[in-house]
């Protein structure tokens, strides 16, 4: 599983209700069991974050969606505000059809979806397959919903049925995609497999990766499949660091070798990332204590630059901050070897790492950088 702890922005956004027909997304929902009064919220997939963009109330068991369509995301989701009587996401694929969405319970990932896009129609193949397991899931997770409510985090038997089960589900996945892997859906699911690094299950991502069309490769999940299979070593302390060049907000290229004319604490964070943003206030106090040794160079993992820019503009971050806008498909995480943020590296002036920090606690930063500015 993925170690770094990431939790969902809930951004309220405005739709253009007098856009034209063509450009637009028309979602329509007919849900049983559930009772009126309940709000269901729509929510953006990008790569890494899922951000709010409109609630309906349900009533008579109906709710309706429509807006502009962004060009920049090819999915939505839906989920429910209170985790502790719903589970799982809706998820679906949007684009200019009238998409309807069925279901007859609170567990939202078993939700049927109708629409003639031909992802969808890939999708629904495979969740067909694995019906059955996606309702266990979210029942798995409805129950460690709760716990989390009653600050119960150490449920290890539902933590372990819920491993157990995904790799049952994505034995079913490899085996269809053994036969159907000319598809974006495909791509992306064989990524978010190889991420699990089950050495059986990499194993046979491997047998199907190189009959992939190209054309379906172009994708960052197509490139993140590309460089699971070109892995660099990770860097270890006494190694030599890797150079690379990233922008910063306003487009400027930088490299990370112009820093070393003092140490450098390299950086890894995500706008998604709870414990990144919280250490932004302890960056900032050593910045102001060190910046006559020091360089912090923060490197943005995040895909859609407007996140980024947002966030480093609302907190004031006053250091080096750059992005090579490849998140954690390629570029500089799969340069470092990088599998979760924060993540952070102190490079010498000689360009050796001399300490690694995988995570955030209060002080852990401080801690590490005086031993070798104070």
């Amino acid at each position: 599983m993925k170690q770094a702890v990431f939790f969902i922005i809930l951004i309220t956004l405005f739709i253009d209700c007098k856009a034209k027909e063509s450009g637009k997304y028309n979602i329509s929902g007919t849900i049983g069991n559930i009772p009126d009064s309940t709000v269901v919220t729509l929510l953006k997939t990008y790569a890494e974050i899922s951000i709010s963009v409109a609630s309906d109330t349900i009533i008579n068991g109906n709710f309706n969606f429509s807006g502009k369509l962004d060009p920049d995301i090819s999915e939505m989701s839906l989920r429910m505000k209170d985790q502790t009587k719903y589970s799982g996401l809706c998820q679906f694929f949007i684009g200019e059809s009238e998409i309807k969405i069925t279901g007859n319970n609170g567990y939202l990932s078993t939700w049927k979806i109708e629409s003639d896009l031909p992802d969808q129609i890939v999708e629904n193949k495979i969740k067909e397959l694995t019906s059955r397991i996606i309702y266990e899931f979210d029942s798995l997770y409805l129950i460690q919903n709760i716990n989390y409510s009653k600050r119960i985090y150490d449920d290890i038997k539902t933590r372990n049925k819920i491993d157990s089960l995904r790799s049952v589900k994505n034995q079913i996945e490899l085996d269809f995609f053994t036969e159907n892997f000319n598809s974006t859906n495909a791509v992306s699911h064989l990524y978010n497999i190889l991420t699990t690094e089950n050495p059986i299950e990499v194993n046979l991502v491997k047998k199907i990766y190189p009959k992939i069309e190209q054309d379906f490769l172009k994708s960052r999940e197509g490139q993140g499949i590309k460089n699971f299979f070109n892995k660099l070593l990770p860097l270890e302390i006494g190694d030599k660091f890797r150079d690379f060049e990233a922008y910063d907000i306003y487009g400027e290229a930088h490299k990370l070798s112009d820093y070393l004319d003092k140490y450098i604490l390299l950086d890894f964070w995500s706008v998604g990332c709870y414990p990144c943003i919280q250490s932004i206030p302890e960056l900032k106090k050593m910045y102001d204590k060190y910046k006559e040794k020091l360089n912090i160079v923060g490197i943005n993992t995040n895909t859609k630059k407007e996140f980024w820019i947002s966030v480093s503009e609302s907190d004031s971050i006053p250091w080096v901050n750059l992005s090579d806008g490849k998140g954690h498909y390629g570029g500089s995480y799969h340069l470092y070897g990088i599998k979760g943020v924060p993540n952070y590296f102190l490079i010498n002036k000689d360009g050796v790492i001399i300490e690694k920090l995988f995570g955030y606690g209060v002080g852990s930063i401080e801690q590490l950088l005086s031993k070798y500015l104070e």
